[in-house]
């Protein structure tokens, strides 16, 4: 699911719209211990963002298998487990049809009966809202996030889908750099450097999570690094956030 195409002033105000949001959750992420892997901090950034109670992080290889990278809590983690043990549930149909999923747990969703009465009985979530992630064009995985307590979570469609593919791209960058895979020679452009600086100053970030950022609104919005620097360093794109986070 992505934005309908718009004119360009409508362009021009989701760009300042995301890029606020982008702004925000890396100002929460910025604010947890640099200690924790990136995946778990934007994950957990995340929850606090959209007022969820945890969340997790699982990528899906080609094969169908899939791996979490990423828990907040006890609750995720048993609730990744419980998709696992069914093979059935939000996150799984969420790959499926691309798209945000919720699953009621407080009462036995119809849906998928069997994982809401297992989860209900196992976990104190009364909610499961899985988001697909994307790299590029393609799934790349879902991000999971639960409620304790009824309530929607504080996020639009939109909003949510935008978030989750911020974050896949930190994950797969994250992955390759553990990899020890060689970073990519645009990396070492003068301007992009530059404009990590400008925006390690703009959210008081260390460079590797001011370089994710740059990258994540690249992919987010499917335009070059380079172009993207260039926005930032003509000062034409910022991520101060409007209200501190």
């Amino acid at each position: 699911m992505r934005d309908d195409v718009r004119g360009d002033a409508g362009d021009e105000v989701g760009m300042r719209e995301r890029s606020a949001l982008l702004a925000h959750l890396m100002g929460l992420t910025a604010a947890l211990p640099a200690s924790e892997p990136l995946a778990w901090r934007l994950c957990q950034a995340t929850c606090r963002l959209v007022q969820a109670d945890g969340g997790s992080i699982a990528v899906v290889a080609t094969t169908g298998e899939r791996t979490v990278v990423a828990s907040t809590n006890t609750t995720a983690t048993d609730l990744e487990h419980i998709h696992d043990d069914l093979g059935d549930g939000p996150a799984v149909v969420a790959i499926d049809v691309d798209d945000v999923v919720t699953a009621e747990l407080a009462r036995a969703d119809p849906r998928w009966p069997q994982f809401s009465e297992v989860a209900a009985r196992r976990t104190r979530a009364v909610t499961a809202t899985a988001v697909p992630m994307h790299s590029g064009s393609a799934v790349l995985g879902t991000m999971l996030l639960h409620r304790t307590a009824r309530g929607p979570l504080r996020a639009a469609t939109q909003e949510l889908m935008h978030l989750a593919d911020v974050v896949a791209v930190a994950v797969v960058h994250e992955a390759r750099e553990a990899a020890g895979a060689t970073p990519a020679s645009w990396d070492g452009r003068r301007e992009i450097n530059q404009a990590v600086g400008m925006v390690m100053a703009q959210l008081a970030v260390p460079a590797p999570d001011a370089l994710a950022v740059l990258r994540a609104h690249a992919f987010a919005l499917d335009e070059g690094l380079a172009d993207v620097a260039a926005a930032v360093l003509a000062r034409r794109l910022d991520f101060v956030p409007d209200v501190p986070p």
